[in-house]
């Protein structure tokens, strides 16, 4: 975990995004499912050290998904939970829009809904 950075209540701290895109009147919000894990997620990961959350959120989403986004704004609040392999994370998120549709998975067990 030499990669991580932790807060002071010991939470991983993490960054991400809801990928909103409107076409032909619908409203589409990007959705990954994890298949090691069996569950669906926003894209997210770890902010590194030095990163500060909003860098660390663009990277993730290039990284996980392949898009070019923008950055709408930050959404309030942070999202704390227990991840499966038993640590605390809290993620940091950030309402987004895409600037290309280069979608693609970065683990060959997930899909992008």
């Amino acid at each position: 975990m030499e990669n991580t950075v932790v807060d002071k209540r010991g939470y991983i701290l993490e960054a991400g995004g809801v990928i909103v895109k409107e076409e032909k009147g619908k409203t589409f919000i990007l959705v990954i499912y994890r298949g090691k894990y069996g569950d669906y997620t926003f894209p997210k990961g770890h902010i590194e050290p030095g990163e500060n959350p909003k860098i660390a959120a663009e990277r993730e989403i290039e990284e996980e998904t392949g898009l070019d986004i923008k950055i709408i704004k930050r959404l309030p609040g942070d999202c704390f939970y227990n991840h499966i392999a038993g640590t605390k994370k809290c993620t940091k998120m950030f309402l987004m829009i895409p600037l290309s549709d280069n979608l693609r998975v970065e683990n060959e067990n997930d899909q992008l809904i």
